[in-house]
């Protein structure tokens, strides 16, 4: 898969996976608004589900 050529459900994991990834490290690092963000972001795009 090279560029873009993913299936939307693929990428959608992907982006869910990163967004869990970003919530797991602010919340490490005590960065309580990043970790929000990230929760919110995963929200948004499990709509789109």
């Amino acid at each position: 898969m090279a560029g873009w050529d993913i299936e939307r459900d693929q990428m959608l994991a992907l982006l869910l996976s990163r967004f869990d990834a970003v919530f797991k490290a602010a919340m490490l690092a005590g960065n309580h608004n990043a970790a929000v963000a990230a929760l919110n972001a995963q929200a948004k795009l499990a709509k789109v589900l």
